[in-house]
């Protein structure tokens, strides 16, 4: 009976870049999980962040997924860019609306009025 695959994974893992046949593993394992190109994933280093992630999963189509739910998508603003130069799609969409109602509430409801530039998080 064969050992699960996070063990061996983990193992690998802790091989480092000293063992060559440890490496080629993380990458097929890495590649089989996440569908990224095994060349990308080599070159990351055998580790993948999320925003690399959501950008590269989609990149044929020009888009990127979301954060919360990769199958949540948006254009890519910067396709030609090397790295990801964009936030969240959907969350970006929300700021303009989200704002302007924060400051409605603050101002009409709580009654708190200031010249200070309202800046969302």
């Amino acid at each position: 009976m064969s050992k699960p695959i996070r063990g061996n994974f983990a193992r690998d893992l802790l091989r480092g870049r000293s063992d060559p046949e440890a490496t080629g593993r993380i990458v097929q394992n890495v590649t089989q999980l996440t569908g990224l190109d095994p060349a990308l994933v080599r070159r990351l280093g055998r580790r993948v962040d999320s925003r690399t992630f959501l950008r590269e999963i989609r990149r044929d189509d020009g888009t990127i997924g979301r954060v919360y739910d990769s199958n949540v998508t948006a254009f890519d603003p910067f396709p030609w860019s090397p790295q990801q130069r964009s936030n969240d799609p959907l969350l970006d969409a929300l700021v303009a609306p989200t704002t302007s109602a924060a400051v409605d509430f603050i101002t009409r409801e709580v009654g708190w009025k200031t010249d200070a530039r309202f800046r969302p998080a």
